[in-house]
């Protein structure tokens, strides 16, 4: 009995032992259950708030509420594009973000970090001319700043406009084409153009956009005209050939041309002290556009001729200063100056005096000839452009003349490497030094009748891409 009852109770023992580890296992694998159950339903929980997130960030639940001007729908598109600004003057714009403060400080870091704003920053002034980037005389730029958008209103970067050509047209339908040198920067789909002339005699504004494909119709928009100008003076002007007389000099204005870089003038300079620098030549309206295109159907332009000097004959009685001795250099080491003189406003700080390098290398008992001596200088300037003269004292002809037209907008700073006659017998060197600046002379002429359709003509052919050559 006592066997039977420990076989018994050692039988129960271990069967309860196995149920008990069996109620473990199922515990253990419920508490997984809920475990995974808890930890879909965080991750459902996590999904929802992020496509939340997303969802609040989207640019079309918080449509963009900044003004425009004016709004035309793209042809075969759902797009439109919008006229943001227009006027003269530096422009500084920023498309803002149109979210809200507190959406953007709960967005994920990846979605904050999405650039929305696009800025735009450029300067209140542009030169009259092409080549001529130094001149003290600029305008006040006008400036056009374009920007596509969806059928929500929402900014998008639409290719098509960076293909056209945007024109501003009066109401005789001459097209004021944009500066080529400024025109056409564009940045994250914004458009940006510029322009030195400008309708100013209407007071409505066209805008066309034509498209280098000629299937494509034309975009226009019509606004008020925010250059239109009140009282504007009549100019009368006169056919050409024109002459005028300069110190000895005859300029005559014998005709105009125009092509890819604008109008421009021809100009024959007759005489010893003066000639002309057709590049540098612009032109005027009476409705106060300066720059090289101009409406052929204004009663007359004015034409503004540069007039560089051409030898030291220019240089007026009292212009020209003498340098003290300077002593001829030896060899390749350079005679240093420490000298700095001031003439009619401008500042040379003469810094030295050298051979050339040909002639230094082989040293002074060279049977070459004398040849040079090499001046290097600092200028600086109020007034520009000018010329600067370097000439043997005693001696009529001129040795060097250097045209001073590029350096520094801010400093007005320029840098001067002249020749000078190198005198025989090591003999110290007799400088004169002379500023000469440039003169502007005026003429007012009757646009030719021809301008008015070939002009026209040039921009039909440069909405292709082929615009025409130099027309006369």
């Amino acid at each position: 009995m006592e066997r039977g009852y420990s076989r018994g109770a050692g039988f129960k023992s271990e069967t309860g032992r196995t149920i008990g580890l069996h109620r473990d296992f199922q515990t253990q694998v419920s508490m997984s259950r809920k475990n995974w159950k808890r930890c879909g339903l965080l991750a459902a929980m996590a999904l929802a708030a992020t496509y939340f997130v997303v969802v609040l960030n989207s640019v079309s639940f918080w449509p963009n509420r900044e003004p425009f001007l004016a709004e035309v729908p793209i042809q075969e598109s759902a797009r439109r594009v919008r006229l943001l600004r227009l006027g003269e003057g530096p422009l500084r714009y920023a498309a803002k973000d149109p979210r809200p403060e507190f959406v953007r400080r709960i967005s994920p870091t990846f979605v904050r970090r999405i650039p929305r704003d696009r800025e735009v920053d450029v300067g209140g002034m542009m030169p009259v001319g092409i080549f001529d980037r130094f001149r003290m005389d600029e305008v006040p730029a006008a400036h056009l700043l374009l920007r596509a958008v969806d059928s929500n209103g929402d900014y998008v970067v639409d290719s098509t406009l960076g293909r056209k050509q945007i024109e501003l047209i009066d109401s005789k339908g001459f097209s004021f084409l944009s500066n080529k040198v400024d025109s056409g920067r564009r940045r994250g789909g914004l458009e940006l153009e510029r322009w030195t002339c400008v309708p100013r005699r209407d007071e409505e504004l066209r805008i066309g956009l034509f498209d280098r494909n000629p299937g494509v119709a034309p975009i226009e928009m019509t606004i008020r005209n925010p250059f239109f100008k009140t009282d504007t003076p009549v100019w009368m002007g006169s056919p050409l050939p024109q002459s005028q007389y300069m110190e000895g000099t005859k300029v005559t204005l014998e005709g105009l041309s125009f092509g890819v870089l604008g109008l421009q003038a021809r100009v024959r300079a007759e005489g010893l002290a003066w000639k002309s620098s057709d590049v540098s030549n612009w032109f005027e309206d009476a409705t106060g556009n300066r720059g090289l295109w101009l409406s052929p159907d204004e009663p007359a332009w004015k034409v503004h001729v540069r007039i560089r000097p051409f030898t030291s004959a220019s240089v007026q009685e009292g212009a020209m200063v003498q340098l003290p001795p300077i002593e001829q250099p030896k060899g390749e080491e350079p005679v240093r100056l420490n000298q700095t003189i001031s003439i009619g406003g401008t500042e040379i700080q003469l810094v030295e005096v050298s051979l050339p390098k040909s002639v230094a290398q082989e040293g002074q008992q060279s049977s070459r000839p004398s040849g040079h001596l090499v001046f290097k200088a600092h200028a600086r300037f109020k007034h520009g452009p000018y010329s600067v003269f370097f000439r043997r004292v005693g001696d009529r002809r001129l040795d060097s003349a250097i045209h001073i037209q590029t350096g520094d907008r801010q400093n007005r700073e320029s840098h001067i490497v002249a020749s000078v006659t190198r005198p025989e017998n090591n003999a110290p060197v007799m400088v004169e030094l002379g500023v000469v600046a440039d003169r502007e002379l005026t003429f007012l002429v009757t646009p030719p009748e021809e301008f008015k359709t070939a002009m026209r003509e040039h921009v039909v052919q440069s909405r292709l891409g082929k615009p025409q050559k130099q027309r006369e």
